[in-house]
This record gives C-alpha cells, sequence and structure tokens, in this order.
C-alpha cells in the first residue's frame, strides 16, 4: 500500500483486476523523516474488494494497541511488533521449480 496520499484508486484498481482474498499491509512508513499513516488507504481499498475476507496489519511505527481497524472487516492486527523489515529479492518462475 504505497504512493501518493490519493493514490489508493491505483491500488484499488489493480486489486480488482486480481480479486485477492488476503492483504497484507504496515500500519504506516517512514520516509524522508515523515511517517505517513496507512490505515486510511487501507480502508478505502477494503471497501472497494468485496471478496476480500482477510486483513492483516503489521505493527511498523504504531503499538498494536494504537491502531484502530474497527472499521475494518475480517481484520487481524500481528501481535509482533517489526522495528526492521527485510525484503528477498527473487525472479517470479523460481517458485515454480519443482
Amino acid at each position: 500500500m504505497c504512493g501518493l496520499p490519493d493514490s489508493f484508486q491505483g491500488v484499488l484498481d489493480r486489486f480488482k483486476q486480481i480479486q485477492p482474498k488476503l492483504i497484507f499491509s504496515v500500519d504506516a512508513v517512514v520516509y524522508n523523516g515523515k511517517t505517513h499513516d496507512h490505515l486510511e488507504k487501507l480502508r478505502q481499498v477494503v471497501l472497494g474488494l468485496p471478496e476480500l475476507e482477510k486483513v492483516v496489519v503489521i505493527p511498523y511505527v504504531k503499538k498494536m494497541e494504537d491502531i484502530n481497524m474497527t472499521d475494518i472487516k475480517n481484520r487481524y492486527v500481528s501481535r509482533r511488533i517489526y522495528s526492521h523489515l527485510s525484503f528477498i529479492s527473487f525472479v517470479a518462475y523460481d517458485l515454480f521449480i519443482c
């Protein structure tokens, strides 16, 4: 869930094409010294995806108890706090090696 503050529509349009059943998101990110909340964009995307079955929010900036998702259906807040997330780069076809 990244991009410009009002760019949720692009995310929603893409998600409508692939019809995900599950979405993972962090609560917010820090970029250039500023905190950018993701929960409002997440709420808007979830409202546009009626087939969505689960939303998982990972506390990254806020504490778990400070994340209010009562208005997001099928929500789950991870109990683990992540101070640093690592990403692994791979080629998509690597997933299909038997």
